[in-house]
């Protein structure tokens, strides 16, 4: 019998049997350890994929610099370097006395993890399983995409949810918006959860006292779910 470490482990690297995957599922379901430790590693997976794409983003970065400096080499134009001095300066102080909300929403924001529909190596493909694969993935603009074109064809309520997740991930913080104001205020499985990213989204949009009542509503629903965070964002607010 797979321990929970083997069995949180295998559903990343998507090397799970059918079975194994439907255990996975049933443990996050009725399981608040197994879902905690799962959590943990979800969050752990994708800063690992962030961090390969931040440094091969760098390296590309540095790159197009060399070739810069090599074809017009802007040291020779004084007025940049004193102009790139100024934007920097104003960003920072646009920052300093504009991003508090913004910034809380980064500090807590993170992608949830696809605990609906796990993806299962060698199965067959669906349009739902590629949905998820996207997902999974980081390509959140193909999963938005996708699971709207699935939602054009039957009304479930969990993939509006994460359609919302994709679209908040992509960035499209407007479409995400009223997916999770009608999601907050239905009865199904993720309602907590969507009330939790409506408040950040609230946060991101500086409406602090619409994120200040969705965190306040999350009590009456679990009031385990976040609940550190869910305090200490109050505090700041």
């Amino acid at each position: 019998m797979m321990e929970h470490e083997e069995l949180i482990q295998g559903y990343f690297k998507q090397s799970l049997s059918e079975a194994d995957s439907q255990k996975v599922i049933r443990l996050l379901k009725e399981d608040s350890e197994f879902k905690a430790a799962f959590e943990t590693y979800q969050q752990m997976h994708m800063a690992f994929k962030k961090a390969e794409y931040d440094n091969l983003k760098a390296q590309l970065q540095a790159v197009e610099s060399k070739i810069s400096e090599q074809t017009k080499p802007w040291y020779i134009q004084p007025w940049l370097r004193y102009a790139a001095a100024s934007v920097l300066v104003i960003a920072l102080g646009v920052n300093f006395f504009f991003g508090g909300s913004d910034n809380l929403y980064d500090d807590y924001f993170e992608t949830y993890p696809n605990v609906y529909q796990p993806v299962i190596r060698g199965a067959a493909s669906t349009s739902i399983s590629d949905a998820f694969v996207f997902y999974e993935n980081g390509e959140f603009e193909q999963a938005a995409a996708s699971f709207e074109q699935l939602l054009a064809q039957q009304d479930d309520v969990n993939l509006k949810f994460y359609r919302a997740m994709a679209l908040l991930n992509a960035g499209d913080t407007q479409q995400a918006l009223p997916l999770l104001e009608q999601l907050s205020e239905t009865a199904f499985e993720f309602q907590t959860e969507s009330k939790w990213y409506l408040a950040l989204t609230y946060l991101k949009l500086d409406q602090k006292e619409n994120a200040k009542s969705q965190l306040e509503q999350m009590d009456a629903i679990d009031a385990e779910f976040k609940a550190e965070q869910r305090n200490s964002i109050l505090k700041e607010i």
